[in-house]
């Protein structure tokens, strides 16, 4: 299925590097979660501050 295993040298095991140096897409995601987390807050944060100042507040009771 894979093919002929070969053993490696460990003077060629040093210089493999593997992944990408580039920014990945779970970095870009992450940040695109918590870019739409603060969004979120701020909109609500800012609908409060809006009630309260035109005291449209929901009673407790």
């Amino acid at each position: 299925m894979w093919g002929k295993i070969e053993k490696i040298a460990l003077e060629k095991l040093e210089t493999i590097t593997g992944g990408t140096t580039s920014i990945s897409g779970t970095i870009l995601n992450a940040f695109k979660s918590i870019v739409e987390l603060l969004r979120g807050a701020g909109y609500a944060l800012g609908s409060g501050i809006r009630r309260i100042g035109e005291d449209n507040l929901c009673p407790l009771e």
